[in-house]
């Protein structure tokens, strides 16, 4: 990837040099005095390797002599040294330095976000956050604000526990870390038990309160099961957690319908291929294939460009837009029972996972192009539900 910073280099010039001799930190300590900006240095075997712009070599001549060291040249790298080798090449000149400032110029944008560790979010939710925020392919790095794209991931996804944002040049890596919401009970706040459904009571288990209610009697939604008051004789009232099980027999009543006419899709088995160019973030049509019909589907595969490794802003597009056909069928009544039948089951594995169903009265009905099941189930479960308790300050 292209850094700014090695840009800058390369238009500066730079050279690998190397020290020898028998106090080469004498020379280190001089440059470095000195303002020269040395960096990749190493030392093995009494010599000193580094790399340095070609201005502060120059200067290091004088200082490599004063503190009896050798230095030398190893590569030269950069503008001007391509300058002075193509001196009398006018076209390749210009064109060298069209191509610096284009790269210069185009490093200043995001060429590629890389999201890592989300496994229950999808990256596309938070890649459409991210361009939200202006984190996007094709965006001013300077005008990305970090810390605003941060706080909106956290507000957005609340199981995202911590999250980082890194610019790298041209690049921006997206990490986060997912954790999971843990709903710890709050035991300190006092809290009475309600009747969270209709119900004749059949058994009782309270481990904290004070019961309200008796075996074999019927309750109504919302009424007070359990009160979190305990009054002892000779002390001050005391208010607590209400802790109970009350088991009930419930009626639950719903209702479930099937359409008589269903829409069938038909699609055609060939396709209209379109081809198209996506440069920073925009895209560009490269065919302009007519799709013969309203309704159709389309399937994209964009394949982005490498070179040496690196993730270029640039991607072919290769789009297929299969048209489609709708038709309307009517369900046999053997298809509408089945629709029925998976409704019910879903209904009862999902929504009355706590319950333990008794028995079921069903009653058929017909509308205008719908087949109604309505069930009523009789069940056996636990009708507490915790209700904390206001007290005015």
């Amino acid at each position: 990837m292209f850094s700014e910073l090695m840009i800058l280099r390369m238009i500066r010039g730079y050279v690998d040099f190397s020290v020898s001799g028998k106090y080469p930190e004498r020379f280190l300590n001089s440059a470095f005095k000195s303002g020269v900006k040395i960096w990749s240095q190493k030392s093995s075997g009494g010599k000193v390797t580094g790399k340095m712009y070609v201005g502060d070599y120059k200067r290091c001549r004088t200082k490599a002599r004063k503190t009896g060291v050798r230095l030398k040249v190893l590569k030269r790298h950069g503008l001007p040294f391509f300058v002075h080798k193509n001196k009398n090449r006018a076209g390749l000149l210009v064109g060298a330095a069209v191509f610096f400032i284009m790269i210069f110029f185009m490093s200043s944008f995001v060429w590629t976000i890389d999201v890592e560790g989300v496994s229950n979010i999808s990256e596309n939710e938070i890649r459409t956050l991210l361009k939200d925020c202006g984190v996007y392919e094709g965006a001013w790095s300077s005008s990305i604000d970090v810390q605003w794209a941060k706080r909106q991931l956290s507000h957005k996804y609340p199981m995202i526990t911590w999250a980082a944002i890194n610019i790298y040049g041209s690049n921006v890596d997206v990490i986060v870390k997912e954790g999971q919401e843990k709903n710890k009970p709050d035991i300190s706040t006092p809290a009475n038990i309600v009747a969270e459904k209709d119900g004749f009571i059949i058994a009782m288990e309270t481990r904290d309160g004070t019961n309200l209610v008796t075996l074999g009697q019927s309750v109504l939604e919302g009424e007070l099961l359990v009160s979190s008051a305990i009054e002892i004789e000779g002390q001050e009232t005391r208010f607590v957690r209400a802790q109970s099980k009350i088991t009930a027999q419930t009626t639950e009543i719903t209702e479930f319908s099937a359409d008589k006419n269903i829409g069938l899709i038909t699609s055609r088995e060939e396709a209209v291929s379109r081809l198209g160019i996506s440069f920073y973030g925009a895209d560009f049509p490269v065919t302009l294939n007519q799709i013969d019909g309203i309704n159709y589907y389309r399937v994209l595969e964009e394949n982005c460009l490498v070179l040496n490794g690196v993730s270029l802003p640039i991607s072919l597009i290769s789009e297929k837009n299969y048209v489609y056909e709708k038709t309307q069928i009517e369900r046999t009544d053997e298809m509408i029972d089945k629709a029925l039948e998976i409704k019910e089951a879903l209904y009862e594995t999902f929504q009355m996972q706590d319950a333990v169903i008794t028995g079921r009265n069903v009653y058929e009905s017909s509308e205008e192009g719908k087949a109604v099941r309505k069930n009523a189930y009789s069940c056996i479960e636990d009708i507490a539900l915790t209700s904390p308790l206001e007290i005015e300050q």
